[in-house]
């Protein structure tokens, strides 16, 4: 890949050219600091989840975005 990681949200393009739709991107991380946090929202990430993951967040952010 030519892109990886959070650079990767950025991209309004796929590999062809073509636009792509907006999407709603959830980062699953085990590095749950304010930096990271920053990082991910600058990046584009719509939510963060903390590792272990807990099942009433995944639900909850699920709802979130499929209402």
């Amino acid at each position: 890949p030519v892109m990886k990681d959070m650079m990767h949200v950025n991209s309004q393009e796929n590999d062809l050219g073509e636009k792509i739709p907006p999407l709603n991107i959830v980062a699953v991380t085990a590095d749950v600091t304010e930096l990271n946090l920053q990082q991910c929202q600058e990046a584009g990430f719509d939510e963060m989840i903390s590792k272990p993951v807990d099942i009433s967040e995944v639900k909850r952010v699920l709802k979130k975005y499929l209402e």
